[in-house]
Protein backbone atom coordinates (compact mmCIF):
# COMPACT_ATOMS: atom_id res chain seq x y z
CA UNK A 1 0.00 0.00 0.00
CA UNK A 2 0.96 3.71 -0.96
CA UNK A 3 -0.05 6.53 1.29
CA UNK A 4 -2.82 8.04 -0.16
CA UNK A 5 -1.97 11.32 -2.55
CA UNK A 6 -4.73 13.02 -0.27
CA UNK A 7 -2.27 13.32 2.75
CA UNK A 8 0.52 14.81 3.21
CA UNK A 9 3.48 13.34 5.60
CA UNK A 10 4.21 15.33 8.07
CA UNK A 11 7.13 13.37 10.66
CA UNK A 12 9.07 10.48 9.72
CA UNK A 13 10.34 7.98 12.04
CA UNK A 14 13.23 5.35 12.24
CA UNK A 15 15.26 3.48 14.96
CA UNK A 16 18.48 2.98 15.83
CA UNK A 17 19.27 0.35 13.48
CA UNK A 18 17.06 2.12 10.68
CA UNK A 19 14.66 -0.71 10.48
CA UNK A 20 11.23 0.20 11.92
CA UNK A 21 9.58 3.22 9.72
CA UNK A 22 6.91 5.56 10.69
CA UNK A 23 5.34 8.28 9.03
CA UNK A 24 2.42 10.58 10.56
CA UNK A 25 0.01 11.89 7.56
CA UNK A 26 -2.98 13.54 7.53
CA UNK A 27 -5.21 15.13 4.87
CA UNK A 28 -3.65 17.21 2.85
CA UNK A 29 -6.24 20.50 3.94
CA UNK A 30 -7.52 19.01 6.85
CA UNK A 31 -5.42 18.26 10.00
CA UNK A 32 -8.35 17.42 12.58
CA UNK A 33 -7.38 13.68 12.00
CA UNK A 34 -3.96 12.21 11.52
CA UNK A 35 -2.55 8.99 10.83
CA UNK A 36 0.10 6.25 11.68
CA UNK A 37 1.80 3.96 9.27
CA UNK A 38 4.59 1.73 9.89
CA UNK A 39 6.81 0.93 6.74
CA UNK A 40 6.92 -2.99 6.96
CA UNK A 41 7.44 -5.59 3.86
CA UNK A 42 8.09 -2.81 1.44
CA UNK A 43 4.60 -1.42 1.98
CA UNK A 44 2.91 1.14 4.34
CA UNK A 45 0.32 -0.44 6.53
CA UNK A 46 -2.02 2.30 8.51
CA UNK A 47 -1.87 1.13 12.08
CA UNK A 48 -3.45 4.25 14.15
CA UNK A 49 -5.71 7.10 13.90
CA UNK A 50 -6.34 10.08 16.27
CA UNK A 51 -6.82 14.18 16.34
CA UNK A 52 -3.94 14.19 18.88
CA UNK A 53 -0.69 13.23 16.52
CA UNK A 54 1.13 12.96 20.34
CA UNK A 55 -0.73 9.99 21.16
CA UNK A 56 0.95 7.60 18.80
CA UNK A 57 4.23 8.58 20.59
CA UNK A 58 4.15 5.50 22.54
CA UNK A 59 3.57 3.12 19.80
CA UNK A 60 6.76 4.49 18.03
CA UNK A 61 8.97 4.60 21.00
CA UNK A 62 7.92 1.50 22.35
CA UNK A 63 7.53 -0.51 19.21
CA UNK A 64 4.00 -1.99 20.19
CA UNK A 65 1.04 -1.98 17.22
Amino acid sequence: MQIPKNEKVWMSYFNEEQKSRYVITSKEFDRTLYFLYKFENNTYIKISKNKDPTKFEKIIKGGVD
